[in-house]
């Protein structure tokens, strides 16, 4: 069953604490009630929790992107020391962002104009070319299919402008603070090798 990300109002929760605690029938049977209307909830509105009952919702920190290939070789495509960071929201929003290793750098320093708008003439086409390959980010909304246990994102903008608007289905493995997003991409000569990202929880997102 595919269950949208963008829907909201899943817990009514909070509203338990305005029960009062000398009063036990009231307050089981209140517990009762918003334990059958938050599992009704999850049931119909599917939100951000996966088969297993944990939320894929929250920042994540990369620990590593590696793309493997048929014959065992791993190439580090953006480096070794790549950084990067993947957040998924409660509300069914999402963005990414990897840095490749080493760091792309201008030997002119600064090359924006003032207002930031503007590359200067001191921008060597090969930096701008190393620059732009060495840097990775889109946003955009998501959604789980759990019977898949796949993760969709639905592109919205991306550095790659090919990109937008596409859905981009992951294959997740979600255990504790560690998630693993594992799919099949193209080779440059030809062949499919499979790319695995490992994310490890920086932080826990709350309605």
């Amino acid at each position: 069953m595919l269950h949208s990300a963008v829907t909201g109002g899943l817990f009514a929760l909070p509203v338990l604490y305005t029960q009062s605690m000398s009063n036990q029938p009231t307050r089981r049977k209140a517990l009762a009630s918003a334990g059958i209307l938050v599992g009704a909830s999850i049931q119909a509105q599917g939100q951000t929790v996966t088969a297993s009952g944990q939320p894929l919702h929250g920042v994540w920190e990369l620990v590593s992107l590696e793309d493997h290939q048929p014959d065992g070789k791993i190439v580090y495509w953006l480096g070794r020391a790549v950084t990067g960071t993947i957040t998924y929201t409660p509300g069914g929003r999402m963005f990414v962002q990897c840095l490749g290793d080493p760091h792309p750098r201008f030997a002119g320093g600064n090359v924006f104009s003032p207002s930031g708008r503007a590359l200067l003439p001191a921008a060597a086409n090969d930096e701008i070319r190393t620059a732009y390959g060495g840097y990775y980010a889109y946003f955009g909304t998501y959604d789980i299919d759990e019977s898949k246990r796949v993760v969709t994102h639905h592109v919205a903008s991306s550095l790659r402008p090919q990109e937008i608007g596409l859905n981009l289905e992951r294959p997740y493995e979600l255990t504790g603070d560690r998630l693993v997003l594992r799919y099949p991409v193209s080779d440059d000569s030809g062949g499919t090798n499979t790319r695995v990202i490992v994310w490890r929880r920086a932080e826990s997102l709350r309605r």
